[in-house]
């Protein structure tokens, strides 16, 4: 089976995308599945573009550029959505409902596609984040309809 992670960050620093998706990213590899990690990397620019294999899993940084702002989402969201397609995965599995793994769940859902999953095992959503977090209200808001459809 073909498999598509989604990590709307970086490799690191913040470390998800190696702590959480790599391990089961791996695991599946040694299953005989193909897996690829897709990472946008706005939080750490200087991954833009690059690509890796580790474990038999090829780990995939879309462009970002090199300063990426508010005015670069559309741009960043749309080469995240053409890698998916380009990978033509059996399955995706989206790390956090939120930003861009959430953005593009959201556009492969209103396209049909059904085989996905979507992993919020994060304090996302009012009572978590929401609370703690300076997100704009409309955010605050897409973030909880999509933890309350998981």
């Amino acid at each position: 089976m073909r498999v598509v992670f989604v990590c709307g960050f970086a490799w690191d620093p913040k470390g998800t995308a190696r702590a959480r998706a790599f391990p089961l990213a791996a695991e599946l590899v040694k299953r005989g599945h193909e897996v690829t990690i897709l990472l946008a990397p706005y939080d750490n620019p200087s991954q833009s573009s690059k690509k890796w294999e580790l474990h038999g899993v090829q780990i995939v940084n879309v462009d970002v550029g090199k300063n990426p702002g508010v005015r670069h989402v559309p741009f960043i969201l749309k080469r995240l959505c053409a890698a998916i397609r380009q990978y033509s995965p059996d399955v995706v599995h989206f790390f956090k409902p939120k930003g861009y793994a959430g953005a593009a769940c959201t556009w492969l859902l209103m396209r049909g596609f059904r085989r996905v999953a979507l992993d919020c095992d994060d304090w996302e959503g009012w009572g978590g984040w929401n609370d703690v977090k300076d997100y704009p209200w409309v955010v605050k808001e897409y973030i909880e309809i999509g933890r309350a459809h998981v």
